[in-house]
């Protein structure tokens, strides 16, 4: 065994537990005086990201999307005071509809968002359970 392992296998294709060049001192000047090269080849001399394709996308915003089982959605809109309302709408195609706000009232009501998602939420669950009349 010449070294740990980790830079330069060793023939029996031992290890040592001290974690490799990012944790190992020993290992780290190992990889200095390897120069760089690539600590772990595969049998056929490839490096094990030579079949990997790197995919450049631009990042795509997500969509809110219609939930049959949950219309009710709480949509924030910040006012001209520095008040937030929190208004609850219903985002069924057919029956789109404003239903309710609230307001922090200029930072005072810390629950104003928490009341409304709580309205929204129990609309949803009357709606899951057919218990809601148009």
């Amino acid at each position: 065994m010449s070294g740990h392992g980790w830079v330069i296998r060793n023939a029996d294709g031992s290890k040592a537990r001290c974690g490799g060049p990012a944790l190992c001192s020993e290992c780290a000047r190992e990889q200095a005086d390897t120069k760089g090269e690539p600590p772990h080849q595969g049998s056929a001399g490839k490096r094990p990201t030579d079949n990997v394709v790197r995919i450049r996308r631009k990042p795509r915003p997500l969509r809110a999307t219609y939930q049959p089982a949950a219309p009710y959605v709480v949509e924030r809109e910040d006012e001209d005071d520095g008040s937030i309302r929190y208004m609850v709408f219903d985002h069924r195609p057919e029956t789109y509809r404003f239903v309710c706000s609230t307001n922090d009232d200029g930072g005072t009501d810390a629950d104003a968002k928490r009341d409304a998602e709580m309205i929204a939420r129990g609309l949803n669950l009357l709606v899951q359970y057919g218990l809601e009349r148009l």
